[in-house]
């Protein structure tokens, strides 16, 4: 488990003009990450980083970009 920063979503304790008015606060929790290493002939080296919510983070997609153009 790592620990990185996220945000926390609050109602507001009284009533504000916009209904749908929400509070975010800055934090730090703990989740996990999956790591997939892998050797490409032309690429080279990229890691995929897939986050327990979802997201998806890219390292060497520059040279991908580069390359694939």
């Amino acid at each position: 488990m790592e620990v990185g920063p996220t945000f926390r979503i609050t109602v507001p304790k009284y009533p504000a003009p916009d209904p749908n008015y929400r509070i975010l606060a800055h934090q730090r929790s703990r989740f996990t990450h999956y790591y997939f290493y892998i050797r490409d002939e032309v690429l080279g080296p990229i890691v995929i980083v897939i986050l327990r919510a979802g997201n998806l983070a890219l390292q060497g997609e520059e040279e991908a970009r580069c390359c694939s153009t």
